[in-house]
């Protein structure tokens, strides 16, 4: 009789655990957004209301729906049969932001005091605008301001902007124009050396264009422009002798080397599915199937093979010090409150520099036929792990957390590997290509 009374009892509790409802976000019961709406995330095999309005739910109970906020605090009453739920969100009416304001100042000698200060075509810390990471010592010439940034001379017409804050002023005031020559070019395994001697450090735009990579300096004592054709990734740096250097990758490695870094990881959760599953597990699940599918044609390293918290720079480090022909980061979407997660599905890639965007390309068209994915669009975006040069660097979101649809898929074992796969392939026939 107590054994048949303990199988009732547990029957019951694992009915109630289904039936149960699951708010995943937002993810407080009081939480302040600030934009026009929102959506609540989560799941129940129980009917939903939200204030009195029906909500879909998809057949294992996952949902999304959007609300909308008016300005000040909004009460939402989430009810099932079983369980009622109430939230409370606060939205505040911030106030405008003022403009920069620009303005001009006389011909003032600075001096750069952070090693990779950002030269930026535009004075906004965002978007595709960079030109270089100038190293500390390099030598400016700045005769403006827009708000946080100064405006750098380069030449009589061309000006780019840099930080306040990674810069100092010069006290010896020098403007003289640097001098330069090239000393020589020098082949070397699979890279290509191209070394300058400068009388000081200025400067310099590397810009990846189509196929190509542009060097330019500025502030020198003669006009100068080098380009080159190749494009499976490049550096540049001061070598020990203070001789600039860039550095080109012409041909591809015997053993191609391929970094695989699973986004997120340890206390960095990334998204949470309808289901609460998180991001930071599907992607390392994928990340371990291309390393299967890849090896043993190809070198794999991978930023983290188990549940673990690194930097973005780190992530760089290591495929920067494993000499990285490729590096493909592995992520799952989102997106932020005022959107609606159920218009947005599928795969995007994303790339930063132009070497990259026929892997990025390749990866979308496998990733969709093979996966069977929305096609949802190659972009050019600046992000930490498509900004790397030495490495073809891809970011790949496979598809998003936080619509239903897409998190059944993620979710799922045999989608995954499709998904490993097919970005497998895309691998193979760029590396085949080149």
């Amino acid at each position: 009789m107590k054994r048949i009374f303990f199988v009732l009892l547990v029957f019951c509790l694992s009915i109630n655990h289904a039936l149960a409802l699951e708010i995943v976000y937002p993810k407080t019961k009081n939480v302040k957004i600030n934009a026009k709406s929102t959506f609540f995330i989560g799941n129940t095999l129980e009917p939903l209301k939200i204030n009195d309005e029906d909500v879909s739910t998809l057949k294992n109970g996952e949902f999304a729906h959007v609300v909308p906020l008016k300005f000040g605090e909004n009460i939402f009453k989430i009810q099932t049969k079983t369980k009622t739920m109430t939230y409370k969100i606060l939205r505040e009416q911030l106030k405008p932001q003022p403009k920069p304001v620009f303005k001009d100042f006389p011909q003032t000698s600075f001096i750069v005091t952070t090693d990779g200060a950002t030269l930026r075509q535009t004075p906004i810390d965002a978007g595709i605008n960079r030109l270089s990471q100038l190293p500390s010592g390099t030598n400016l010439v700045i005769n403006g301001e827009n708000g946080n940034f100064y405006r750098v001379m380069l030449s009589e017409f061309e000006c780019a902007w840099i930080a306040k804050n990674e810069v100092t002023q010069n006290e010896s005031n020098n403007f003289s124009d640097a001098k330069f020559r090239k000393l020589h070019c020098k082949r070397d395994g699979e890279f290509e050396y191209h070394r300058f001697k400068l009388s000081k450090k200025i400067p310099f735009s590397v810009v990846n264009q189509d196929e190509k990579i542009v060097l330019k300096f500025y502030n020198t004592n003669k006009p100068f422009e080098f380009e080159t054709d190749k494009k499976l990734g490049f550096n540049y740096y001061y070598d020990e002798h203070d001789h600039f250097v860039l550095k080109i990758r012409y041909c591809k490695q015997e053993i191609p080397t391929i970094t695989v870094d699973a986004g997120h990881g340890g206390a960095e959760l990334g998204a949470v599915g309808c289901n609460g599953d998180r991001e930071k597990d599907i992607n390392l699940k994928i990340a371990k199937y291309i390393k299967q599918n890849l090896e043993p044609d190809f070198n794999v390293v991978m930023t983290r093979e188990n549940d673990e918290q690194l930097s973005l720079k780190k992530r760089i480090e290591i495929a920067n010090k494993n000499n990285s022909m490729i590096l493909i980061s592995i992520h799952a979407n989102a997106l932020p409150d005022g959107e609606n997660p159920n218009w947005h599905r599928g795969t995007s890639v994303y790339y930063y520099h132009t070497q990259a965007k026929t892997l990025a390309q390749s990866i979308l068209k496998e990733v969709t036929e093979q996966a069977g994915t929305k096609d949802d669009k190659v972009r050019q975006r600046s992000l930490a792990l498509t900004r790397p040069t030495l490495s073809i660097s891809v970011l790949v979101e496979v598809a998003y957390m936080i619509n239903p649809y897409d998190n059944i898929k993620l979710s799922n074992d045999e989608f995954q590997r499709k998904v490993a796969k097919a970005i497998s392939d895309a691998i193979r026939n760029y590396v085949c290509a080149n």
